[in-house]
């Protein structure tokens, strides 16, 4: 097989046949997660326009705007107006599910603008698996783009009417409702089209103590006589929604220490971070409850923690092993016919005492809030009966609502992964370059040797060409040869390639061009029919004359296969060589003689004959060899 290389053509007008990417699916195995990134980590798009800026992922060759959503911090908080510029603390939200396959530098969206500035790569890493595994997504500038009404956003947000609080989080994965005192009591779960019924009686927050003064008082609080005068603050996009509340915390009509709940609500899970600046501020503080209480649609469901299995919710308490982890982290999985709802605790502070909260009787309480009974009522207790729950309560927490069927360890323990390794990120800037254009891609048989030829008509980075070849249409492709590229050039070029063919039949032939950082893409394929041979023929051998060997072919035509026998004659007649014998079957055929006898030794220098016998005849080619 030869490489062929021609020079270089003049200016030329090519139909540009398009390399293609190798599909290739993503899957992260993260479909819970989102993608935060900040305006720091792209300092070449501060100051742009936030409504220029787009998000795009790349899945089997074709670009897909994907849902983004740009949170402008330019106070240092979420709650700002924004000055609609990308500053460095403005954050970049999509979920990691959305991602795609890594492109190219010339593999662009089709929006001549873009081009003009860099696009900047994000590549996600779950380090959790073995090996890791990437996904990427890409953020455009343009002022000619915009939001794609075929991609849906996964939240949105129903605002309380005037005066009042009972505002609506609809998420893809759940609906999260609330009263009229902003406190949540209703939640719904999500499996596509289906929707599970309310499972939740209301989120409740309880404290109790003894505080002195003429004498000695109890008190015990709840929501509904604790939290008063809440101001509610609320800010909502496509990705997630962000929910403030500040409540204003009575003491027997006495102000204390205010109580901060900000939530983030993401496509199927959310966080809330309860705040209280001084715990010493409610006096005589003995214990502190914070939980997620259930309605009777949960019964026969089951609860399970780090140290509970199988705990059956009927309305019945059970003796539950109530231990909270300081190392570990803290899980509970309320699970039944409406999904999975996981809900993480960790950064507790200020507790003599801390344990799992968790109750389950249905007998109505009349001093209890809600329904007045606990189904499944779970959440984290703290407690000191020496009245010294002081200091700073931080209280972190992350409930993920599932809706389907899930197996409880899979389940648990890839949310467990996504907190201890979330994805690492590596965020680059790229620019557009001009690709390698494949102009044209051809190729012909001729006495079993198919011909390729193709032109680029510019090239960037190019190393080289790798040759594939596929014997008939369920054919294995092979590399079957290289041509070496020219790197970076704007002239047309062109290449060829040469590959012997034995055997009739249908070739498919394809170029893996490959850059010089590795990176390859196919071209497509076409296909080149080998035809029999019409009649019997002994070629002339090459080269003629020849030191120290030489070559030469015959073909078989079409029919059945076919005694040949193949020698090599000095000019007395003597054979020298029996270089074939035996069947052989239509198509073409090449060999080699070293120049050697039977007996392994050099013949001389001189004149022999090529002698090629058939059943139907004989052919004879004369051949030189020089001494």
């Amino acid at each position: 097989m030869r490489l062929l290389r021609t020079a270089p053509l003049g200016a030329a007008l090519f139909l540009t046949v398009l390399l293609q990417s190798s599909p290739c699916a993503v899957d992260l195995a993260r479909p819970y997660e989102p993608v935060v990134v900040t305006g720091s980590e792209m300092t070449l798009f501060l100051n742009a326009p936030v409504q220029e800026l787009y998000v795009y992922s790349f899945v089997n060759g074709a670009w897909k705007q994907i849902a983004f959503q740009i949170d402008e911090k330019d106070d240092g908080t979420f709650w700002g107006s924004g000055n609609m510029l990308l500053n460095s603390q403005d954050e970049i939200c999509f979920m990691a599910a959305d991602m795609g396959d890594s492109a190219a530098d010339h593999q662009w969206i089709a929006d001549s603008e873009s081009m003009m500035y860099q696009r900047y790569q994000i590549k996600a890493i779950n380090t959790s698996l073995s090996p890791n595994r990437n996904g990427y997504a890409y953020l455009y500038r343009s002022s000619t783009l915009a939001i794609d009404p075929a991609v849906k956003g996964y939240m949105s947000y129903v605002p309380a009417p005037a005066g009042a609080a009972n505002d609506t989080i609809r998420a893809k994965g759940y609906i999260l409702g609330h009263n009229s005192a902003a406190i949540p009591d209703y939640l719904a779960l999500r499996n596509g089209a289906a929707q599970s019924a309310d499972i939740l009686d209301r989120w409740k927050i309880r404290y109790n103590g003894k505080f002195y003064g003429t004498g000695a008082y109890l008190y015990s609080e709840t929501e509904d006589t604790a939290l008063n005068d809440s101001l509610l603050t609320a800010k909502a996009g496509r990705i997630r929604a962000f929910r403030r509340l500040d409540f204003k915390c009575l003491l027997r009509t006495f102000p204390v220490s205010p109580l901060r709940v900000d939530n983030i609500y993401y496509p199927f899970h959310s966080i809330t971070i309860l705040t209280q600046d001084s715990l010493r501020l409610i006096y005589g503080l003995e214990t502190l409850r914070q939980s997620l209480d259930l309605n009777s649609s949960v019964n026969s469901c089951k609860f399970y923690n780090r140290y509970n299995s199988d705990i059956v919710i009927n309305g019945v308490n059970d003796a539950v092993n109530k231990t909270y982890s300081t190392t570990l982290l803290n899980w509970q999985l309320i699970q039944g016919s409406f999904g999975s709802v996981v809900t993480m605790i960790d950064s507790i502070s200020s507790a003599a005492t801390q344990e799992i909260y968790y109750r389950d009787d249905s007998t109505v309480d009349i001093t209890d809030t809600g329904d007045g009974a606990s189904y499944g009522d779970s959440g984290i207790l703290l407690t000191d009966e020496m009245n010294k729950l002081t200091g700073t309560l931080h209280l972190y927490q992350t409930s993920f609502y599932l809706g389907g069927s899930h197996t409880i360890t899979p389940l648990v323990d890839s949310l467990v992964n996504q907190r201890h390794q979330p994805l690492q990120r590596v965020v680059s800037a790229r620019s557009f370059v001009i690709p390698v254009e494949l102009a044209s891609f051809s190729g012909r048989a001729a006495n079993g040797v198919v011909t390729l030829n193709w032109t680029t008509a510019s090239e960037t980075n190019n190393y080289g060409f790798e040759v594939l070849r596929q014997d008939g249409k369920e054919g294995e492709w092979k590399n079957i040869g290289f041509v070496k590229g020219n790197g970076t050039t704007n002239r047309t070029l062109t290449y060829g390639f040469e590959d012997p063919i034995s055997k009739a039949g249908s070739y498919r032939y394809q170029l893996k061009q490959v850059d010089v950082d590795g990176a390859a893409e196919l071209s497509s394929a076409i296909t080149v029919a080998v035809a029999a041979p019409a009649s019997l023929i002994l070629s002339q051998n090459y080269p003629n004359p020849f030191n120290p060997s030489t070559e030469f072919s015959f073909q078989i035509p079409a029919g059945e296969p076919r005694r040949i026998t193949l020698c090599v004659y000095n000019m007395i007649g003597q054979r020298v060589r029996t270089l074939v014998s035996g069947y052989y079957e239509p198509g073409f055929y090449r060999f080699h003689w070293d120049g050697a006898d039977d007996q392994g030794l050099t013949a001389a220098g001189g004149v022999y004959l090529l002698s090629l016998q058939t059943d139907q005849g004989r052919q004879l080619r004369k051949m030189i060899k020089l001494q």
